[in-house]
């Protein structure tokens, strides 16, 4: 079983942290949100024979910046992460922020990974499946005004929160 991985900032440091996202669960308070537990902070460990523990951390995050993994590196092996900025250097070469979702493409309509953005040759608006031909260059969370000019369409803290709502990315996985 595979468990999907993300990456997106804690609310009190702004520290991007990759781990395994999860929503609060009891109280009412606590239900609305979203905590992610780093990659690094999980330890089992052994009392007796027969009893294992498993301890965490975990840490609050911007439900706003959740970022899922493609599970698609660029050409240095770095994962490339959805709302990422990237640069193509083979196909249609230009700046794409990678996005999840439908797409349409060369007269057919998809869903899955893609790439948004401006093709260089023309500067026009172009979607293309994702590719690993590419550099990733930041993301749109900490270059706004690049992702703005990128993206075709709504990218508000509104539209954001709603797309990255805890139930939608459990169906989506």
């Amino acid at each position: 079983i595979m468990i999907q991985m993300y990456r997106t900032k804690a609310i009190e440091t702004g520290e991007w942290i990759i781990g395994y996202i999860f929503r609060g669960y009891r109280d009412k308070d606590v239900k609305e949100k979203v905590f992610i537990v780093p990659e690094n902070y999980i330890e089992t460990y052994s009392v007796d024979e027969d009893t294992d523990h498993l301890t965490m951390k975990v840490v609050e995050v911007d439900k706003a910046t959740i970022c899922e993994n493609s599970s698609i590196v660029d050409r240095l092996n770095d994962d490339i992460y959805e709302w990422d900025i990237v640069k193509c250097v083979t196909g249609s070469k230009g700046l794409y922020l990678v996005r999840y979702g439908n797409y349409s493409f060369c007269g057919g309509d998809y869903f899955g990974w893609y790439l948004e953005g401006k093709e260089s040759t023309m500067g026009m608006p172009f979607t293309r499946p994702i590719t690993s031909e590419c550099y990733i260059l930041g993301n749109m969370f900490d270059n706004e005004e690049v992702a703005n000019q990128l993206c075709m369409g709504d990218l508000s803290e509104e539209y954001l929160c709603e797309r990255n709502n805890i139930d939608y990315r459990f169906f989506m996985i």
